[in-house]
Parts: C-alpha cells; sequence; structure tokens
C-alpha cells in the first residue's frame, strides 16, 4: 500500500512539475491538494507551487507601478518561503526553487539588494554540482539567472550582469529540446537572452570585431529560442525591438569589410586579400541568406505592432526599417558582389524582393516620401522607368505643396524629406531621364530642372535644413531661401541636375536661339556644380557633363576641364570599395574613367592634336586592360598574357565586371582608335585593326547570333581583301565635296604592305555565295583642281589635312561669292602641327606616354594596344595556414603588417546616387546588337575608302541580318510598329532606326560606284524607315541638287542614250544641217500686219517637265536641310550645312549661303574625329 502511495506520489509531483513548467496554473490547485496529501513531507515544493501561481500573474517587471495590495502579497510571499526553507532543506531542487521564487518575489518589490543576496554564488554550488538536470531545475537555473542579471544591472554592476546573463547560454545549449518544449523555460530563457542581446547593442557603436563577433553569436542564439517564445503582455525589450538590432548588426556587417568565418564562436573576420574567391561567394551566399531570414522575421514583427497611421502622423519605426533595408540592398547589386554571391535569385531576384517589400510598408504608411523615394529607386534599377516616373510624379507633387504649406506657415512639414534628399532624388530621376529615354523624358527631365531652379529660390523655414522628428514649431518663424542652408553637396546635385537637364533638352529644340541659351545655362549650372562638389572630393560625372555641354558649344574649356577632373580623380581614393582588394579599386578607378578619357580623344582631334590622341587612346585601353589583369592575378587566375596579348584576348575580371554601357565605350575607344589611325598613319595598317575590333566584341558581348546560325570554317566572304587599295584618306575636312559623285576617287602613289586577311570568325554570317572577285578597276581620273582665277592650285604634302578654306579651294568650282576672306583668315591663323610632326613630350597630368609612339615605324603594327608586356605571376596557393575555417582567418595576425582595421561605409556615401539599370534580357540584346550593326557599319566605312566596295556591302549584309534578327526578337515579344519605331527606354536603337541606318550605308556605296538612282532608291528606303535620319538627308540632298545643276540626269539613262554616249560620233547631228532660204517676196502691207503682230507682248511659256523635276528636286532637298539642320543630330554636321548652303545659293539667297558657309567653317574648325555622342555614358 505504502509502495503504491509512493508511486502516486511521484506522478503527482511530475504532473504538479509538468503544469508548472507548461504554465497552466488553474490546475496547480487540485495538484498540490493532491501532492500535500500523498507525500506531505514536499512542504517546499508545495509552497512554492502554491506561491508561485499567485505571484507570476503579477510580477512581471513593473516593480515601481505596484499597487499596495500587491506589494503586501509579495512580502507574505517572502515570508512563507523563508518559513519553509529553514524546515525543508531536504530536497535541493524544491530548495532552490522555493529559493528562486522568493528572489522574484523580492525583484517585483524593487528590492534588487534583497534579490542578488538571495540568489548569492554560494546557492549555486549544488546545482552545479549535479550530473544530470530535470526540466524543473533547468527551469529554475535559467529563471533564477535572468532574475540575479536583472538585480545587478538595476544596481549598476552592468559588466557582472552580462557575465550571469552569459552563463547561460551553455546552459541552454546544451538542453535545447527541453528549453523549446517547455513555454516557461522558453520565456525565462528568452527574457535572458533578450537582455544580453541588449546589453550587447548598447555598446555596439565601438564596432571593433571582438564586440560584432559577441554580439552576432548572442543574436543567432536568441533567434532560434526567443523568436517563437511566449509573447509577454508587458516588457522592457519586444521582440521587434530585438529583431530590428539583429537588423542593424548584419546591415553595419554588410557595409564593413568583414567576412564569414563558418565559425560559431568567432563568426566574423576582416577581409584580406588571399581569401579565395570561391570561399568568399560561398560565406557570402550564407550572409544574404541570414540577412534575409532577419529581414523578414523583422517585418512581421514590425508590422504585428504597427496600425495604420493617421494623415497627421507618420510610421517612423517602419520608414527607418525601410531605409536600412534598401541601403543593405544598395551594396548587393553593387560592382563588388556578383550573382554567385547572392545566391540563386541573383541580383534580379533581390531586387524584386525588396521590392515587394517596399509594396507592403507602402500599405502601411500615408503619403510617405522615403516609401516613394525608394520605390522611383528600385523601379528605376530594375529598369521600369515608367513605373518609376509615376512614383515620382507622387514624390514631388507631395513635397510641392508640403514645400507650399511650410512657405505660408512658416512651420516645417513633418515627416517630408529635408530639401538635402528632396534635391539628390531629383537629380537622380533627371540622370535616367537623360541617359536612357528620348524626346518626352528629356522634356520630362527639363520641367523637372525647372522645378528645382525654382525650389531653391523658395522661402522655407530655417528649421529645414535639419528635420527632426520632434522639433519645436516656434523655432521655424525665420524663412530663408533653401541655397542658403543647404548642403554643398545637396547644391551641386541640384545644379548638375538642372544643367544635364538643359544640356540634354538643348539636343531636340529646333528654334537655334533657344538652343544656344540652354547651352550656356547648361555650362553655368554644371560648371557651379563642379565648384561646390571639387570641395567635397571628385566629381568625374559632372565634369564629364560639363565638358560635354563645352565641346559641343565648341569652346577651348573642354580640354582643361577633363584634365583637372582626371587628375583631381586620381588623387582622390575611392569611398565605398571597402572591402575589395588593391587591385579591384585600381580597376574601379580606371572604369569610371573611360567616357571622360574617350570624350578628351574627340576634344584632342578636333583640335588637330591627333597623335596626342592616339596616345590617350594606348594609354587607356593600357590602363584598363592591365588593372583587369592585375585582379585576375589577386583572385587566383593564372593566364598566359603574352599568349592573350598576342591572340587580342580580354583579361577574364574585364568581361566580367564591366557594364555593357562600358563595354560599349571601350569598343567605341577602339573605333575611334581606327580613325585616327587613318590621320596618323595609312588606310593599310588602320584597317588592319578589323579583326581585333570584330574580336572584342565577341569577348566582351558574345556572339548576338543563336548557335544554328555560326558560320562554319572557310565562309568568311569579307575575308579576302580586294587586289586594290587606297593609300589616302580623305575626310570631309579634307574632301568637302571635293569630287563630284560622278567621279571615283583617284589612288595614291604610295603603297602599302598589305594587312593579312582576316581570319574566319563566328561573327561574321554564312553567305550563300562567294562574293565575285574584285577586279583592278579603271584607271582613276585626275582632276585639275584651279581656283576662281582659272589657275592650277598645288596639292598638299600628303599627311597633312587641309584646313577648310583649302578645302573649299579645291572642291567643286560651283560658287559665285568670293572666298577672300576665307583666304585671308586661313592666312592670319598660326601654323599649327601637322600629323608628321612629333607628339608632345607630356599629356593629361603631365605624365609622359608609357609607349612612344614612333611614327611610321615598321614595327608599328606588332605594338599592340593592350598594354604592356607583365609576366603574369601565380597566385600565392600556400593558404593553408593553422587557424583557418573555411579558408577564412580568424583574425589575422601577420607579423609583416598590422592587421586591417575595420571600415563601416556611411550610408550617406550610399544613398546619393542610384545603382545602374538591370535591363531585361531584351533590352539588353536590343544594344548588343544595335552595337555590333554600328561595328559593321563602321567596317564598311573603312572598306570604301580603300575602294573595297564588294567588301563593304558584304559588311552591310552582315549589319542588315542583324537587324533582321532582332525584328524576329521583337516580334515574339510585340509585333506593332510602335515597337518598331520606337527604341523605349534602354541604351540601344529602334529596329526602324538601324533599319534606315543600313540602307543609308547602302545608298552612300552606290553614290562611290557612280550609281546614283540606285543610291537614290536606298535612301527612300531609308527615309521610309526613319523620316528624320540624318545620313540619309544629308545624302540624298547632294544627289537632289546635283539633278537640279544637271550633273546628273534625273532618270535613269535609257538604253539609246547609253547607245549614244558610247557611240557619240556615229548620230547625226541634224540640227547642224542648214537648208538654203528660198527668197519670197511679201507685200508692204502685209509687212507692216506682220511688224504690228510682233510688238505685241508674248504669252509667257510653260516649264517643261525636265525644268519642273529639277525645281522639284532643288525644293524636296532644301526642305530636308531646312528640317535636318535643326535636329539634335544634324544642327551642328557642316556636310548638312553645306549642302543647305548650295541650296540656298541655287535659290539665289546668297547672303544666306554665305552665312551657311561661315558656319560651316566654324563647325569644321572644331570638328572631332568622330561625333561627340560616341563618348559614351557615365553610370
Amino acid at each position: 500500500m505504502t509502495s503504491r502511495e509512493s508511486d502516486k506520489a511521484t506522478r503527482y509531483i511530475e504532473q504538479l512539475n509538468l503544469v508548472r513548467l507548461n504554465g497552466a496554473w488553474s490546475e496547480v490547485k487540485e495538484l498540490v491538494r493532491k501532492v500535500n496529501k500523498h507525500a506531505p513531507s514536499r512542504q517546499c515544493l508545495i509552497v512554492t507551487a502554491t506561491l508561485e501561481t499567485e505571484i507570476t500573474a503579477d510580477a512581471l517587471p513593473r516593480p515601481s507601478s505596484a499597487e499596495g495590495n500587491q506589494e503586501d502579497k509579495f512580502s507574505t510571499a517572502v515570508g512563507k518561503l523563508e518559513q519553509v526553507l529553514e524546515t525543508d532543506s531536504a530536497h535541493t531542487e524544491d530548495a532552490f526553487a522555493a529559493r528562486v521564487l522568493q528572489a522574484h518575489a523580492q525583484w517585483a518589490q524593487g528590492q534588487w539588494s534583497s534579490a542578488a543576496q538571495t540568489l548569492a554564488p554560494e546557492y549555486w554550488s549544488h546545482v552545479s554540482q549535479q550530473s544530470g538536470t530535470s526540466p524543473a531545475l533547468l527551469y529554475s537555473v535559467v529563471k533564477g539567472k535572468y532574475i540575479l542579471g536583472s538585480a545587478q544591472r538595476k544596481l549598476g554592476s552592468h559588466a557582472q550582469a552580462e557575465q550571469t546573463f552569459e552563463s547561460v547560454i551553455p546552459v541552454v545549449d546544451g538542453a535545447r529540446g527541453a528549453v523549446m518544449e517547455y513555454p516557461e523555460i522558453h520565456r525565462w530563457a528568452s527574457r535572458v537572452l533578450a537582455e544580453l542581446v541588449t546589453a550587447s547593442m548598447a555598446g555596439s557603436e565601438e564596432h571593433n570585431l571582438d564586440s560584432m563577433n559577441r554580439t552576432l553569436v548572442r543574436l543567432r542564439t536568441w533567434s532560434t529560442i526567443g523568436r517563437d517564445a511566449p509573447r509577454e503582455k508587458s516588457s522592457s525589450t519586444s521582440p521587434s525591438q530585438i529583431w530590428r538590432s539583429y537588423h542593424t548588426l548584419l546591415a553595419d556587417i554588410l557595409r564593413s569589410n568583414l567576412v564569414y568565418t563558418g565559425s560559431e564562436t568567432q563568426p566574423l573576420a576582416v577581409s584580406s586579400n588571399n581569401i579565395p574567391h570561391s570561399t568568399l561567394s560561398a560565406q557570402r551566399s550564407k550572409q544574404i541568406l541570414e540577412l534575409g531570414t532577419v529581414a523578414r522575421a523583422c517585418e512581421q514583427a514590425l508590422m504585428m505592432e504597427t496600425d495604420f497611421p493617421k494623415a497627421s502622423a507618420s510610421n517612423e519605426v517602419l520608414e527607418t526599417f525601410a531605409d536600412e533595408v534598401v541601403h543593405c540592398w544598395r551594396i548587393m547589386i553593387g560592382h563588388e558582389w556578383t550573382d554567385a554571391d547572392i545566391g540563386e535569385k541573383g541580383k534580379v531576384g533581390v531586387t524584386r524582393t525588396v521590392l515587394d517589400f517596399l509594396y507592403r510598408v507602402a500599405a502601411r504608411t500615408f503619403h510617405s516620401t522615403p516609401i516613394l523615394r525608394h520605390l522611383v529607386t528600385v523601379h528605376a534599377t530594375l529598369s521600369e522607368f515608367d513605373l518609376a516616373v509615376k512614383a515620382l510624379d507622387s514624390y514631388i507633387e507631395i513635397i510641392s505643396k508640403g514645400k507650399a504649406r511650410a512657405e505660408k506657415t512658416g512651420k516645417h512639414e513633418l515627416g517630408l524629406d529635408n530639401d538635402d534628399i528632396v534635391l539628390y532624388t531629383v537629380s537622380e530621376a533627371i540622370r535616367f531621364l537623360c541617359l536612357y529615354g528620348e524626346i518626352d523624358q528629356a522634356r520630362k527631365a527639363y520641367e523637372l530642372g525647372q522645378k528645382i531652379a525654382s525650389w531653391l529660390e523658395q522661402k522655407r523655414p530655417r528649421s529645414s535644413s535639419n528635420v527632426s522628428r520632434d522639433f519645436d514649431p516656434a523655432s521655424a518663424s525665420e524663412r530663408v531661401e533653401a541655397s542658403q542652408f543647404s548642403t554643398s553637396s545637396a547644391l551641386a546635385a541640384a545644379y548638375k541636375g538642372i544643367g544635364q537637364s538643359k544640356a540634354t533638352w538643348a539636343r531636340f529644340v529646333a528654334d537655334t536661339r533657344e538652343r544656344d541659351d540652354l547651352q550656356d545655362e547648361a555650362i553655368r549650372n554644371l560648371g557651379r556644380s563642379l565648384h561646390l562638389s571639387v570641395q567635397g572630393g571628385s566629381d568625374l560625372e559632372t565634369a564629364y557633363l560639363l565638358a560635354y555641354s563645352q565641346a559641343e558649344r565648341r569652346t577651348v574649356d573642354a580640354i582643361g576641364t577633363i584634365k583637372e577632373a582626371v587628375d583631381r580623380h586620381d588623387r582622390t581614393p575611392p569611398t565605398g570599395a571597402i572591402s575589395s582588394s588593391s587591385a579591384e579599386v585600381t580597376f574601379e578607378v580606371e572604369r569610371r574613367k573611360l567616357p571622360i578619357l574617350h570624350l578628351l580623344i574627340l576634344v584632342l582631334s578636333a583640335s588637330q592634336q591627333w597623335d596626342v590622341a592616339v596616345a590617350v587612346c594606348d594609354q587607356t585601353l593600357e590602363d584598363i586592360f592591365e588593372a583587369a589583369r592585375a585582379c585576375d592575378r589577386s583572385s587566383g587566375i593564372y593566364t598566359d598574357e603574352e599568349h592573350d596579348r598576342r591572340l587580342g584576348g580580354l583579361p577574364h575580371y574585364l568581361t566580367k565586371a564591366l557594364e555593357d554601357a562600358e563595354k560599349e565605350c571601350l569598343l567605341q575607344i577602339k573605333m575611334s582608335e581606327m580613325e585616327l589611325l587613318l590621320l596618323t598613319e595609312n588606310i593599310s595598317y588602320a584597317a588592319s585593326k578589323r579583326q581585333e575590333l570584330l574580336k572584342m566584341y565577341e569577348q566582351l558581348f558574345g556572339n548576338p547570333r543563336p548557335k544554328s546560325a555560326a558560320p562554319t570554317a572557310g565562309t568568311n566572304a569579307v575575308s579576302t581583301l580586294p587586289k586594290s587599295r587606297a593609300g589616302t584618306v580623305k575626310s570631309f575636312r579634307e574632301s568637302i565635296f571635293g569630287r563630284p559623285k560622278s567621279v571615283r576617287r583617284s589612288l595614291d602613289t604610295t603603297t602599302f604592305d598589305p594587312p593579312p586577311p582576316l581570319p574566319d570568325h563566328p561573327l561574321l554570317a554564312k553567305n550563300a555565295e562567294k562574293a565575285a572577285p574584285t577586279t583592278q578597276p579603271d584607271p582613276p581620273v585626275l582632276l585639275k583642281v584651279t581656283n576662281e582665277d582659272g589657275e592650277q592650285v598645288e596639292d598638299e604634302p600628303k599627311g597633312k589635312l587641309g584646313r577648310m578654306s583649302l578645302s573649299i579651294r579645291r572642291g567643286r568650282q560651283r560658287h559665285s561669292h568670293d572666298v577672300s576672306k576665307l583666304q585671308q583668315q586661313e592666312q592670319d591663323q598660326p601654323t599649327k602641327r601637322s600629323a608628321s610632326d612629333p607628339p608632345p613630350a607630356t599629356f593629361l597630368n603631365g605624365s609622359t606616354s608609357p609607349k612612344a609612339r614612333v611614327a611610321k615605324s615598321p614595327n608599328r603594327s606588332r605594338v599592340s594596344s593592350r598594354g604592356s608586356e607583365v609576366v603574369a605571376v601565380p597566385a600565392d596557393v600556400q593558404d593553408e595556414k593553422q587557424g583557418l575555417i573555411n579558408g577564412i582567418p580568424e583574425k589575422d595576425e601577420s607579423l609583416e603588417a598590422p592587421s586591417p582595421q575595420l571600415r563601416v561605409t556611411e550610408v550617406d556615401e550610399l544613398s546619393r546616387r542610384n545603382p545602374p539599370p538591370i535591363f531585361s534580357r531584351h533590352q539588353r540584346q536590343v544594344h548588343h546588337i544595335s552595337v555590333l550593326v554600328q561595328i559593321w557599319l563602321f567596317i564598311s566605312g573603312m572598306y570604301t575608302k580603300e575602294d573595297l566596295y564588294d567588301d563593304a556591302k558584304a559588311a552591310v549584309d552582315e549589319a542588315q541580318n542583324l537587324v533582321e534578327l532582332l525584328q524576329t526578337e521583337q516580334a515574339s515579344i510585340e509585333s506593332s510598329a510602335r515597337a518598331w519605331n520606337n527604341r523605349g527606354w534602354g541604351l540601344g536603337r529602334s529596329i526602324s532606326r538601324l533599319m534606315a541606318d543600313v540602307w543609308a550605308e547602302r545608298g552612300r556605296i552606290q553614290a562611290l560606284m557612280l550609281s546614283p538612282h540606285t543610291a537614290m532608291s536606298h535612301h527612300e528606303k531609308a527615309l521610309g524607315y526613319c523620316t528624320d535620319h540624318s545620313k540619309t538627308i544629308i545624302q540624298m540632298s547632294s544627289i537632289l541638287l546635283d539633278i537640279y545643276e544637271e550633273k546628273i540626269p534625273a532618270e535613269p539613262l535609257s538604253s539609246k542614250d547609253l547607245m549614244a554616249s558610247i557611240a557619240p560620233h556615229v548620230t547625226t547631228n541634224i540640227d547642224s544641217f542648214t537648208a538654203p532660204n528660198p527668197t519670197i517676196s511679201v507685200p508692204e502691207a502685209d509687212m507692216e500686219t506682220e511688224s504690228r503682230i510682233n510688238l505685241r507682248p508674248k504669252k509667257p511659256t510653260d516649264p517643261s517637265p525636265a525644268e519642273l523635276n529639277r525645281t522639284a528636286a532643288r525644293d524636296r532637298a532644301y526642305q530636308l536641310l531646312i528640317t535636318v539642320t535643326k535636329l539634335g543630330e544634324a544642327w551642328d554636321d557642316a556636310e548638312a550645312w553645306f549642302n543647305l548652303s548650295r541650296a540656298h545659293e541655287l535659290m539665289g539667297q546668297m547672303d544666306k549661303a554665305e552665312s551657311c558657309l561661315w558656319w560651316v567653317v566654324e563647325l569644321e574648325d572644331a570638328r572631332p574625329v568622330r561625333p561627340w555622342n560616341v563618348a559614351g555614358i557615365m553610370q
């Protein structure tokens, strides 16, 4: 019987402990009665369970607000527990539970010292001596540690309290299952870890490696235990606050030069250059996974605690958390991170995740300008520019109304972005509108620029410069202009936005005077922005925009602007690249300079410094290639660099790291170099670079054709060069219509060694038939050029291009007006250095060119423009040292150099500039094909300069095949006229524009091959695709004016006319036969009548159809030229203005013709070797 009762007692005791651990306090009373009946000796447990039921409901950490009856309850409980501890101490677990409950009651009354004495260290010794820990004892231990640590913290012993809380972590880790199984253990363990995390975050401002390691370990432990703990009705630390702290710590780690090690005790280490890239990528993937998990948990906790605000309030906590999420996202999609680092989603996936998060947060905010600002940024990054503009319109509407109310009342609107953030946001919006939009977007950008200008003049409360959530409205009585209190960087962004919008809109304005005013205002605003931005460091983009506008205005300040900006950029240490190696930092510096250095090349060519421009081309390509090779070496990629240079191979890091716009800039620099080599070397050497250009494209962009269309070996139709080759170079500057269209270019007597034939290339499409062999052309027609007095003009020495006045003297003698003014101007100008003169010793920053250029050297073709010869050094593979975890050292203990310091990027450095957009696959395909079409048309132009017209046609065929491929791609998405005619957002060209480029090039080739009427038909097709195509209009107008001057017939010659032209002497001239006139006597009266009839005025005869056709051709050319010279592409095209001067002259408008010619002289005096718009964009 006794044994059976003992079994009941044991069972009831276990049930009592179980309901205590589960927090089922309503069942405690009945179980206490049964334990008291069957085990009366367990008085300590009985009293503890009874009092715990009463205390737990009211003993939350609110001792300062406890009422009198509660204090009496706690005092009574303390007295009873003291008595039972004196009478029953046989059961150690029961006694320890009673002592913990006694401390709990004292702690609830605010008796911190009494609670600490009750749980003195001597009472813990017997607990640590037990071999096993039951759930009931574990509950008492965790609860006692929390009460003791809280009491110590209240007494001011923060370090001792932190040690007390820290001692719980091993206990919890050892009994993780029991902690997660029983709610009360789970509750008190989460409280301990919450206090520990709070103590850690309180001292986290130091940002040292040890503190961040310690805090991360504690937060990870809390996240596994405390995230699912029972919710507290009243607690000093809510789960959302801990999740926010956790996310803030991970954000700081992401913004610092720290990497994950994989260790549980030391999870972080300072990044070093000897970490393998594969290891770094794997650890970054874990980092992103943890950050995403914490962000979702934090969002969920905040959403549960946050309601939709009133119109007069704002959810600041959610907005701050959104700011933090967006800042982390900016880092993840930056240049330092790759898709492999982020994981399966890649940069696009993580951007979509952030976008969805922002829309969820927007549902809990009311007209939140921070959320709208982030939506603009994220939509623009996803190349969803239309949605970005809609969000921007809402943002500007709210900001404008808030500014208007502030100007009226003198009180700043709470919850709105401050003026600096507004200026940054709108300036970045102007930037993507100008870079990736068309005329409608340029108009929108111009309107935004006008709004920024009005904001800078608007009176605002002085408190707007320092917006806080709890500012005193009474201090906002004084109102000043925004320009007086905005920071210099914000004002620089504002003036840059204004200048960029005006410069872009000026290219679409038709009125000349308005265009000039806009360009002048753009230069002034960009200059103001550059002056303000240099105070805080280098601003290469503003300098580029300013120099570009100066170059368009033909001012001489562009070179100085670029040189100062590049020099300042080289001296300024880069910001933001904190986890990159020195090689990667150097590469980032070089890649940022590509567009502005290309602009410098064009400006130098405009000032006829061709040798210096070629040297800058060489140095630019060499620097970027060498920086990329250094990155390959630092990442452990070993390649035979000498072999790669011989084969024209590009570094692996270059093709992987560059954006598409930067890759296009590299190709454009290569094409500019080839054009410059036409001037400094010879046509044969420049033409030999064609294969390098194609191979560079393939390595940068790949083959845009599908694999099924890849050509096979031996099918290259343009790989064989014809036997004839032109040795001279005639640009528009030298031969501006210096020969009629019906005359083939004369061959130079100087011959050159032919370049090697082009090998088969996968970019060359397979042709069904081989090109017909090129025959030797007829002997050239030698032109005898005379001046206006009929005297022969001597030619200039070869290798030196003539100035504009000499070009006109060598041109057609169709102008009757005097050109003595031009000749006098030519005589007054100082002698300039010719292309054959040696280049200056220094350029750019005063440094000597790394590659000495010997003019016309026989070994010139062996000099590569890809950089100096550097022997590849393999990376040190002996990384296996002691103390490595996953290849990453826990601490850098190098004896040669001090350990790297922990650095954290400031948030302002990330938020001022939007990341480059991530275009869709179709948008990128359009851009890639547009670039390749441009390359093939450029190659066609090189062939025509060698008089290789069949090869030029084959190159145009390649371009047309690519456009047809793009048509097929577009048809799978949208098949409509709008899809063909509109380029949309992006960097490429529309299908109609590309097709117009192709047919314009076909027409140009036909004109050079003495087929003007076939050329006219090709130009008509080009205009059918693009009515404002400048090249087509210029070439077509020249043919139309030749028709009016009867230099070519209006219609193609018939077979009869051809026979007459072949055998002119066979044809009988009937008009030369004169019949004898018979003598006839006429009466005198009849003679008088006939004389009176002859005196009557004759009726005007109607013009013949031939004259009408000629006049129609002239009028059509005039209308086309009037239109094209007002457009953005041809308003500064000298050839268009020259044709317009011809039209004015043929219409008898001599003053207008002379004015056009003077404008031609001004344009040609500073014309670059290629158009300005090929310089590139700065993303």
